[in-house]
């Protein structure tokens, strides 16, 4: 380690460290997009890293790195940082969550929930094989490989059906809405991310898998029962679109639906 592992924020001349090499690296490339460029970083900012590594990087050094925004993916800045002007990344040249947003200022506020949501991955027929024949996965007559009712929240059914073409999930409960304030779509892309990261283990990085932020959303449901349905392909939203607007909205409301405290959360 060198007794130089240390950064210094241009603003104020606090001093953090001292870091191990590689970790300083991390320190030093994170402080220079804050600065130098203005902007949160995300793991997207890493692509020499993998998406677990990234988080393990942010755990470790949680006491020098603060949350900027919650979203998919999430966005950090450096403790003590100033003067970060974009709040929101612009990515593909479209702000995060701006179709979504645009669907959600047409609803009644008190329904800006989501009740039910159908996925869809779009994978080659290599993904398919590997888990047949690597995995042992049971294929049934269709063709298709069909995990029931996993179990990655209490409250969340998450159903996934594996075809040689693609990856459908079903997410949905069976009383109350599956997304009803800014927790709700965090718990959801927490369960998406542990579906991937089970998908690629299952894999064993053989073969390639889109990233959940790109995953699409190909059919939802929204309002208290339901009521206003998508699933026409001019509805089909990548996931961090989704996500984006739906935390924007519920931003905006306070966090939350105006019909969330009715909802009897109690078990």
């Amino acid at each position: 380690m060198s007794n130089k592992n240390f950064i210094t924020l241009r603003d104020n001349g606090v001093q953090y460290g001292q870091f191990t090499d590689k970790q300083y690296k991390f320190m030093k490339k994170c402080l220079y997009l804050n600065e130098v460029k203005g902007v949160e970083f995300c793991c997207k900012d890493f692509p020499e890293m993998s998406s677990v590594n990234f988080r393990q990087y942010i755990l470790k050094l949680n006491n020098y790195i603060d949350t900027a925004i919650k979203s998919y993916p999430r966005f950090y800045k450096i403790k003590g940082v100033n003067g970060i002007v974009n709040n929101l990344r612009k990515l593909s040249g479209t702000v995060l969550g701006d179709n979504m947003l645009s669907l959600l200022n047409k609803l009644p506020k008190q329904q800006i929930i989501v009740k039910e949501l159908q996925m869809k991955v779009v994978i080659k027929p290599e993904l398919f094989n590997v888990l047949v024949n690597f995995d042992g996965n049971t294929v049934n007559s269709k063709q298709e490989i069909i995990w029931n009712e996993l179990l990655y929240d209490l409250e969340i059914i998450t159903t996934v059906k594996i075809t040689p073409e693609s990856i459908k999930i079903s997410l949905k409960t069976e009383k109350q809405p599956i997304v009803y304030d800014m927790y709700g779509i965090l718990k959801i892309t927490k369960i998406l991310g542990i579906l991937e990261g089970e998908i690629r283990g299952r894999i064993r990085d053989i073969v390639p898998i889109t990233s959940v932020g790109d995953w699409q959303c190909i059919s939802y449901r929204l309002g208290m029962n339901g009521q206003y349905t998508y699933d026409k392909p001019k509805d089909c939203i990548t996931w961090k679109d989704f996500a984006g607007g739906i935390l924007r909205k519920y931003s905006e409301m306070g966090g939350k639906s105006d019909i969330a405290l009715l909802i009897d959360t109690r078990r």
